[in-house]
């Protein structure tokens, strides 16, 4: 049995925000559920394998779910994912908000070691990791640590260690072979969707935990319930939605499995009814075949990106190619992660045609953003710059603090009109320090 997360708000204010609309009060998968009822064969997801319909996905999301239970993941524990961007990444997070277990998604870059520190310090049961990813075997590495950790012994020999809360499980996601020991995700896709059941979640129950770039020493992990993600970061969403009829079409760029992902699943999928066009990895080159192909009403990357991507339609047109630097504007070009320079906000403006967005705070429990207001103004002092509302109605609502609630507003200490909610945070100096542990 898991041990629970203390939540460091009062469970009062939390229903409060519910009870005004603020959040959703549903749990992700039911919101996905919802928006898969509503519109059967509505794109969820284009990758190299290409288009993912919400029925379809749904179906893959009941077979994972039914497998993980089956192989012991319960609602509460903490399972890791190792994936790229890619439809196996969405069928993991939405499967284990479907069984109330907690995501703990971390980019394939970051090596076994950490990997294993973080797995290791949120004591997860399982983790979701690539069989082979542009050279490197993630899986093949963390079962390898695994043993290691363990002295060698196999998953089924561990009853006896003296290590809490042991890694059970390390599930293998193809293409590539499945190293010995690993469980393969194919396997658990073939579980039968009759058999499964939603836990249904308690929306103010964590969610995902999100994990910080890594600038630090030892990363901090920051858990997000359920409702601070489709409400606290939907809202945000929402406030970059002209038409909120119209669901949105989001070209990520940076990993779902980074803090500035989060935004995918949770909330452009299962709170937007929209679609996630995803790269396995970043060039400029796809990035811009992706826009002029695929016509994204969002595009979310960091400002390194941006920046190269201006540099590859410069070349363009300097090699006079046709249709050299021009792009189909989307409704806003959205940039976190590191500061974003007035040079590279400007230029960006004017090659997408739409405004620039400033994003940043993520990993640290906050989500300030600037907004769709005078282009001017964003992106020319970096954080703070251009204030931005929510939902149109209050600031700081769960799991957001926007630009206007302070001047120039600082990620460490965040202030808004309204209290945030903390989020989950797993980081603590031992293992059988759980109950350090937050929900946001």
């Amino acid at each position: 049995m898991p041990h629970p997360l203390n939540d460091l708000l009062p469970a009062s204010l939390r229903r409060a925000w519910a009870v005004d609309g603020t959040c959703p009060d549903l749990d992700l998968y039911s919101l996905f559920r919802a928006r898969q009822i509503s519109d059967l064969h509505r794109t969820a997801v284009i990758d190299a394998k290409g288009k993912l319909c919400y029925t379809a996905l749904d179906r893959k999301v009941r077979c994972l779910a039914v497998g993980l239970r089956e192989l012991g993941v319960t609602p509460g524990d903490v399972v890791g994912v190792q994936l790229p961007n890619a439809r196996a990444a969405v069928i993991a997070d939405l499967a284990l908000a479907a069984i109330g277990a907690v995501a703990l998604p971390f980019p394939v870059g970051r090596g076994a070691a950490e990997a294993m520190s973080l797995l290791r310090r949120a004591e997860a049961v399982a983790v979701i990791a690539a069989a082979e990813h542009r050279g490197a075997h993630p899986a093949a590495a963390l079962l390898a640590s695994t043993a290691e950790a363990h002295g060698g012994l196999p998953a089924s020999d561990r009853s006896g260690t003296a290590a809490p809360a042991p890694l059970r499980h390390v599930i293998a996601v193809g293409p590539g072979a499945v190293p010995e020991g690993a469980v393969p995700f194919a396997q658990l896709l073939r579980s039968d969707p009759a058999a499964f059941v939603a836990a249904r979640p308690d929306p103010d129950g964590p969610a995902r935990i999100l994990v910080s770039s890594g600038s630090e020493a030892e990363p901090k992990m920051v858990a997000y319930s359920h409702n601070a993600l489709a409400g606290g970061r939907g809202n945000f969403f929402a406030s970059l939605m002209p038409d909120p009829a119209q669901p949105p079409r989001c070209l990520f760029l940076v990993p779902l499995a980074s803090a500035f992902g989060s935004n995918g699943t949770a909330v452009a999928l299962a709170r937007h009814g929209g679609t996630l066009v995803l790269l396995d990895h970043f060039t400029p080159e796809a990035a811009v075949a992706a826009v002029r192909e695929h016509e994204p009403t969002h595009v979310l990357g960091v400002p390194t990106m941006a920046r190269m991507i201006l540099d590859r339609l410069e070349q363009e047109r300097e090699q006079d190619q046709e249709g050299a630097g021009k792009l189909p504007a989307p409704t806003a070009l959205v940039l976190g992660g590191s500061p974003l320079d007035a040079t590279t906000a400007a230029e960006a403006r004017h090659a997408f045609g739409c405004p620039v967005v400033n994003l940043y705070g993520s990993a640290d429990g906050v989500n300030c953003h600037t907004g769709l207001g005078d282009p001017e103004e964003q992106g020319s002092t970096g954080a703070g710059a251009g204030a931005g509302s929510v939902d149109g109605e209050r600031e700081g609502a769960p799991g957001t603090v926007t630009a206007s609630s302070r001047a120039a507003p600082t990620p460490a200490s965040p202030t808004s009109a309204s209290p945030t909610p903390p989020p989950t945070s797993p980081s603590r100096k031992a293992p059988s320090a759980r109950s350090s542990r937050a929900v946001r």
